[in-house]
């Protein structure tokens, strides 16, 4: 399996109704927060969620939030839990950020 080509994912959920995408990913993303998890077999999924259309036209803020499903890790009050990490970034429609799209 080719690593996640997370710009189509992105516009996948610019383009979806709902805001919506999600997969599970392979390739260098994953497999730095299997690293950083020390599990190197888990399962990465990545769910992406449109936050907000941004001023420049065709542009938006996303939220990809990163979870291991079956996979537990252990917290430090004795309990497990699956990975839950997220992040936020815009993206336009060209796969640049927000007015680099006509300086490139």
């Amino acid at each position: 399996m080719g690593a996640t080509d997370f710009r189509a994912l992105l516009l996948e959920a610019m383009d979806a109704k709902d805001g919506k995408a999600s997969a599970d990913i392979s390739g260098p993303v994953a497999d730095k927060i299997r690293g950083t998890i020390n599990r190197p077999n888990a399962r990465i999924h990545a769910d992406i969620i449109t936050v907000q259309q941004l001023r420049q036209e065709g542009c938006k803020r996303f939220e990809i939030r990163f979870t291991t499903p079956g996979t537990l890790l252990p917290t430090t009050d004795g309990k497990s839990r699956m990975l839950d990490m997220s992040m936020q970034m815009n993206m336009c429609r060209n796969g640049k950020p927000p007015r680099a799209s006509s300086r490139y």
